[in-house]
């Protein structure tokens, strides 16, 4: 991550009010940018999948050495194209300028981008910079925050019933039930676009194409909160604005976790303040949990010829409020639900995902011998305990983690016995088609009494030029009944179909896993620990087939 030198609100106000400041600096050398200094302006992180990306219309910030003279601030819109004698073209179309520095530039990407991989020139009265490429993205939606890092408290306003508003804060919370307004950028298409470097018309809005999905509290247990509006904010640049109702029992407390989910990923997760009656928040008493995780994923397609398998362990040591952090809630068996594979999203550490440090960790299995894991920290204040085994590593037999201790958590030592994966016996192979107008059953053996088994079926649709967003259907099941079956339904008069979109980038992923993971304790732990192994089969290359075909 690439500190920003200043908080982006600070510029989106400045806008508002029509300052303009200016700081001299030295300033006599050509411009120097590359792609990796290319970040959203909300989240200030790059795309974790996908690296440097740009999304039509939204802002975004990039770093590099001597881009200006001096720090200025665009005054009043339409924005500018160039600033202090300096410009930006993306695609080589002129980007409208919301601020520049001699390290830093905001600006908004202009809406008409056409190619797939856009190439961005910084000029100035000294030359022009060598172009670097990004990625032309459907979303890469970040929050913005009250503070400087893409990280914290988030840009967000209370509504009051009679239309009055508030800003969120410890001060000023909001209460279960309360309507509030979040401030993003990065989110997609949108209808009635306005002029590049113009504000969004507050008579005519500009509605989001794919509704984001709201989520709040605890990542392994989020609790959704309905999205009531989803646009470019009215009379603001290259904002989005996502009006939501917080739940009637959403978790109360100073910071808790919001993040929304576009299309193709999501937002980092920030904070907002929650209390029943409003006013100044108070916090429940702090939890801390752990999760230790074997995986062996393999993969098949979407090559005829394409099989991988990879083995890994991961840890995770969370703490948090008891209002919103908790133990892993059990899955809804024997239901099939709609499920989105979104892509990953920006992290934050401080308050969400691996914020503890829980010291050395030694790994074993029966054919590992022993490895001593430490964490590393990221950029976002995670602490990633995560390493990929070698071939053969995780295989039935017994599994250990031995954890030597720190200041925060103590020593521990937990051990699992790994049953034999679950064999799946349905045809998958690369290339095969489904018929959607006849009922699909997947089945498996050897599944193990007291396992679970989670199915799900995932149809590939193109997002613009360069996305793909997977959606579709899951259900868990006992892992004892050996199969799942989803039936055609009768969308049509007279036209039974499964209830899945046909595509031709088909993919059905299926896990094997304890129904309940090995529990475990250490000094520090307020929760028991989870300990568990999953086994995961990835069948990609597959095609559902239309009833019309």
């Amino acid at each position: 991550m690439v500190a920003p030198k200043r908080g982006f609100i600070l510029y989106l106000w400045l806008i508002l009010l029509g300052g303009i400041i200016g700081t001299n600096a030295m300033f006599g050398q050509r411009p120097v940018v590359t792609s990796a200094g290319f970040v959203s302006a909300a989240s200030c992180q790059a795309d974790a999948d996908r690296g440097p990306v740009i999304v039509p219309g939204r802002l975004f910030s990039l770093f590099g050495e001597h881009l200006a003279g001096s720090d200025m601030v665009a005054g009043g819109s339409p924005l500018p194209t160039t600033l202090g004698g300096v410009s930006v073209t993306v695609d080589g179309r002129a980007a409208p300028l919301l601020f520049v520095s001699p390290s830093q530039i905001n600006l908004q990407a202009p809406f008409e981008i056409d190619s797939s991989m856009p190439e961005i020139v910084v000029t100035t009265p000294y030359g022009a910079s060598d172009p670097v490429r990004v990625r032309r993205a459907y979303d890469a939606p970040g929050i913005f925050v009250l503070g400087a890092d893409g990280c914290g408290h988030g840009a967000i306003l209370n509504v009051a019933e009679d239309g009055s508003v508030t800003i969120n804060t410890p001060d000023r919370s909001a209460a279960p039930g309360d309507f509030i307004s979040v401030f993003a950028t990065g989110f997609g298409p949108v209808s009635f676009p306005p002029p590049s470097g113009s504000p969004s018309a507050s008579t005519t809005l500009s509605v989001l194409q794919s509704v984001p999905v709201g989520q709040l509290g605890s990542e392994s247990s989020p609790i959704l909160v309905p999205v009531v509006f989803a646009g470019l904010a009215p009379g603001m640049v290259g904002v989005d604005q996502i009006n939501l109702r917080l739940p009637d029992d959403a978790p109360e407390g100073c910071a808790i976790p919001l993040w929304l989910l576009g299309a193709s990923s999501g937002t980092q997760p920030v904070t907002l303040s929650i209390r029943k009656g409003r006013g100044k928040c108070q916090d429940s008493s702090v939890v801390r949990t752990a999760n230790l995780t074997w995986m062996r994923a393999s993969t098949t397609g979407p090559g005829p010829s394409a099989a991988t398998v990879e083995e890994t362990f991961s840890a995770a040591f969370r703490e948090g409020a008891a209002s919103w952090l908790g133990p892993t809630p059990d899955p809804t068996i024997g239901k099939w639900r709609s499920f989105g594979a979104a892509g990953s999203r920006p992290r934050c550490g401080g308050y969400a995902g691996s914020n503890t440090d829980a010291g050395t960790l030694v790994i074993q299995t029966g054919t590992l011998s022993s490895q001593r894991l430490v964490p590393l920290k990221s950029a976002t204040g995670e602490f990633l305990y995560s390493q990929i085994l070698p071939p053969g590593s995780i295989r039935p037999g017994r599994m250990s983690v031995v954890g030597q201790g720190n200041s925060a958590v103590g020593p521990f030592d937990s051990g699992l016995d790994l049953p034999a994966p679950i064999e799946i016996t349905t045809n998958l192979n690369p290339g095969t088609t489904i018929e959607s107008k006849r009922s699909f059953r997947l089945s498996w053996i050897n599944g193990r009494p007291g396992d679970l088994v989670n199915v799900r079926l995932l149809s590939g649709i193109p997002l613009g030029q360069s996305d793909t967003i997977y959606s579709g259907l899951e259900y868990y099941a006992p892992a004892e009944e050996g199969s799942v079956t989803l039936d055609p339904i009768e969308l049509l008069p007279g036209r039974p179909a499964l209830p899945l979109a046909p595509s031709d980038n088909f993919a059905v992923i299926v896990r094997y896993f304890p129904r309940t993971p090995l529990k475990f304790a250490a000094v520090g732990l307020t929760l028991d620990g989870e300990h568990q192994w999953v086994y995961e089969f990835r069948f990609l290359g597959l095609r559902l087939r239309s009833p019309n075909d």
